[in-house]
């Protein structure tokens, strides 16, 4: 990374980041509903429901994504139960630096690349990242409430402890906004190429060859859709291995009735387009059913 000094005196450190824009979908027409005040403290008013939808929506999805990232960030009982010195390199490898807000209806995730050689830190991050957008896609969709993400990684400074701003956002937002098309999480070609770079590292420390591990696992949560882009493969056989004690059949059930269902509401409706999306999605948790044990129609 670079430092560059602005005219104020302060300075932004420019360089490589991991971003992940996920977009809650179908909040624009709740919004579109706040035309003014409600005229009194009514819960039915048209203007409270339009607000309490729009907003428990986007508070769920957020607090999906902080509960995720306070799990991986608490210790197991195994490393618990580790002597001190063990315990602390238990933590050095596992450690991971990520960056959650909120902006409107939409949730960014980003994570620093620059790291000493060999250090797992950033790698981890990013497949926590991966991980964190996947099981949130699932969970989301089983609360009614479809999601839409890009992710990538690209040129960017951190504003803020709160806020990343450059070309890794606009990336990510392109993916998410023109590539990804129906609810579903893309991925793109410089987020692959550095997975495989890490993955390939020499491995002359134990940190280098848990970052390896943590880049060959990341690569297996991304496979090639139909359409040939590469996306998150959140109920691929990587992500059932990991999470299968949390995320359960039930959940996953859920979240396909709510697609099917969605599909034939759009289709009721006279909008192919919509019913298309779904039918897509639909289609992906078919071909994972037996894999999670669940009843397909």
């Amino acid at each position: 990374m670079t430092g560059q000094m602005l005219k104020d005196g302060d300075s932004l450190r420019l360089g490589f980041f991991l971003v992940a824009l996920v977009d809650l979908l179908g909040q624009r027409e709740e919004l579109r509903k706040l035309t003014g005040l409600p005229k009194a403290a009514d819960p039915n008013d048209p203007i409270v429901r339009a607000l309490r939808s729009t907003w428990g929506a986007v508070h769920l999805v957020r607090s999906m994504f902080l509960a995720h990232f306070e799990a991986c960030s608490q210790e197991s009982g195994f490393a618990q139960s580790l002597g001190p010195a063990q315990r602390e390199a238990l933590r050095r490898v596992m450690k991971a630096e990520i960056v959650n807000y909120g902006f409107s209806d939409s949730v960014i995730i980003a994570v620093a690349l620059e790291a000493k050689p060999g250090d797992p830190t950033p790698v981890n991050g990013v497949w926590q990242t991966l991980l964190a957008v996947g099981t949130t896609a699932t969970l989301s969709l089983a609360a009614k409430h479809p999601l839409r993400a890009g992710i990538d990684v690209g040129v960017a400074v951190r504003a803020s402890d709160h806020e990343i701003y450059g070309a890794a956002l606009e990336r990510a937002y392109t993916l998410e906004s023109h590539c990804a098309q129906h609810p579903r999480i893309v991925v793109g070609q410089e987020l692959l190429s550095y997975l495989r770079q890490v993955k390939d590292q020499p491995h002359d420390t134990t940190e280098a060859q848990i970052g390896s591990l943590r880049a060959e696992s990341a690569l297996r949560f991304i496979f090639q859709d139909a359409d040939g882009q590469p996306a998150l493969d959140y109920l691929g056989s990587e992500v059932h291995d990991v999470v299968a004690a949390s995320l359960t059949p039930a959940t996953v059930q859920q979240a396909y009735d709510f697609v099917v269902s969605e599909q034939a509401r759009w289709r009721a409706g006279g909008n192919e387009g919509r019913a298309d999306r779904y039918r897509k999605v639909r289609e992906y948790f078919e071909s994972r059913a037996e894999l999670w044990g669940i009843a397909t129609r």
